[in-house]
C-alpha cells in the first residue's frame, strides 16, 4: 500500500511590465488596459490558485502467488493480482477579470468594468455566480476602474479519479492485465468560470463545467 499527500497555500501577483519591456507592443498585449500606468496592471495572476490539495493512493491484494495468503488453490486465484488507485484533487477557485463589452477608451485594447461597489454576499447559484449590481459599464473615453482580478473566484475543484485493476498470470511469460478506471467517479458537477463581459445578459452566470461527468474506460492488455 501507498500514499501520496500534497497541500499547497500560494498567492501568485502579476504584472504585465516584463512582456512590455521585451517588446512585445503588438496587440497581443491584450491585458494591458493602459500601457501608460502600468501600476494599474499589477494585481492576482489569472492563475491565482490559494489552496490545493492533491492525495494519491494504490493498495494491491495481499493474496495469492508471491504472498504468504492464500498462496494456492481456486481461492487464491481469484483474490490475487487486484489492485485499486485513487487520485483525489481539491483547489479553490481562480480570479475572474470583469471585461467591458466594448473599447470604451478608443484605445484599441480590451477594457475593464468599472467597479463600482464591493459586491455583497449572495447565494451562488450558476444563474448568479456573484453580485453583478457591483460592476458596470465604463463611460465613453475613460478606462475601466476595475483590478485585473477582482474579489469574485470561479467554482472550486474536487474530483476523484478512482481504478481497479486485475492481473492474470496465465504462464510463467505471459500475464493478462484488466483494467477498470473511472474519471470523476462520484460524478461531481464541476462548473466552469462565470459570463464575466459586465452589460452582456448572460453576465455573472455560468454555461460550462471545466471537467466532464463521469467517465469509465475498461481495457485488457497482453503481457508477453
Amino acid at each position: 500500500m501507498s500514499f501520496l499527500a500534497s497541500y499547497t497555500a500560494s498567492k501568485n501577483i502579476a504584472d504585465f511590465t516584463t512582456s512590455l519591456e521585451r517588446g512585445l507592443r503588438s496587440t497581443a498585449d491584450i491585458s494591458v488596459q493602459n500601457r501608460y500606468n502600468l501600476k494599474a496592471e499589477k494585481g492576482l495572476a489569472a492563475v491565482d490558485t490559494p489552496q490545493r490539495l492533491v492525495v494519491s493512493f494504490s493498495a494491491a491484494a495481499p493474496f495469492g502467488k508471491g504472498t504468504n495468503r492464500l498462496n494456492s488453490g481456486a481461492v487464491g486465484r481469484v483474490l490475487e493480482g487486484w489492485q485499486i488507485n485513487g487520485i483525489l484533487t481539491a483547489q479553490s477557485g481562480q480570479p475572474v477579470g470583469i471585461l467591458a463589452p466594448f473599447d470604451a477608451s478608443g484605445t484599441g485594447g480590451v477594457e475593464r468594468g468599472d467597479c463600482i461597489a464591493k459586491p455583497r454576499s449572495i447565494r451562488q447559484s450558476v444563474d448568479q455566480w456573484f453580485d453583478t449590481s457591483a460592476f458596470a459599464v465604463p463611460a465613453l473615453y475613460h478606462f475601466g476602474t476595475c483590478a485585473p482580478a477582482t474579489g469574485v473566484r470561479t467554482p472550486g475543484l474536487d474530483s476523484l479519479d478512482f481504478s481497479l485493476f486485475k492481473e492474470i498470470h496465465l504462464t510463467e511469460q505471459t500475464r493478462l492485465e484488466f483494467r477498470a478506471e473511472l474519471f470523476n467517479s462520484l460524478n461531481h458537477t464541476q462548473f466552469g468560470p462565470p459570463s464575466n463581459t459586465v452589460g452582456t445578459p448572460g453576465f455573472g452566470s455560468i454555461g460550462s463545467v471545466q471537467v466532464d461527468p463521469r467517465e469509465i474506460q475498461f481495457a485488457l492488455k497482453f503481457y508477453f
